[in-house]
């Protein structure tokens, strides 16, 4: 059994932790998490039951400690056919990331709950190659790829 703390203490170790100021940074606990954790009445000393999921930041990414997960292989069609019109729908855009938030990215997204959260001008690329937990992807390469398909041997 451990608390809270430690838990956070412990997911900081991850030898991927603080490799960029924008990959992964340490998890700090702050005025703002304590907050959020007194809302489900715990405390940073709290011990949360086995499998008990403890929310400690109300938004999800990896500059506020997530972790990235490669589901690319997984998707259902649908989601790749919803991103493609939301990036038609704005003019000029040639190259975005997109954030999709789903209950399930694997099935038909007509009979799921999902929204376009972002459309980002300006998409990092690391999260990608060296995500925590899934396939690495070269997504860089793959962009010059495909705007300067003369570089294929």
């Amino acid at each position: 059994s451990k608390t809270i703390q430690q838990l956070i203490d412990e997911k900081n170790t991850n030898p991927l932790r603080n490799i960029s100021e924008d990959l992964y940074p340490n998890i700090h606990p702050d005025d703002d998490m304590k907050r959020i954790l007194q809302k489900s009445s715990y405390t940073l000393e709290s011990i949360p039951k086995q499998g008990t999921k403890v929310v400690l930041r109300e938004i999800s990414n990896v500059i506020a400690g997530g972790d990235a997960y490669d589901v690319t292989d997984e998707i259902h069609p649908t989601v790749a056919e919803i991103a493609v019109k939301a990036i038609q729908a704005i003019p000029g855009m040639s190259l975005v990331g997109l954030d999709f938030m789903t209950t399930d990215i694997t099935k038909d997204q007509s009979t799921q709950l999902h929204a376009i959260i972002e459309v980002n001008f300006a998409p990092q690329f690391d999260m990608h190659d060296i995500p925590m937990h899934g396939k690495k992807r070269n997504v860089a390469k793959a962009i010059l790829l495909l705007m300067f398909p003369e570089l294929v041997e």
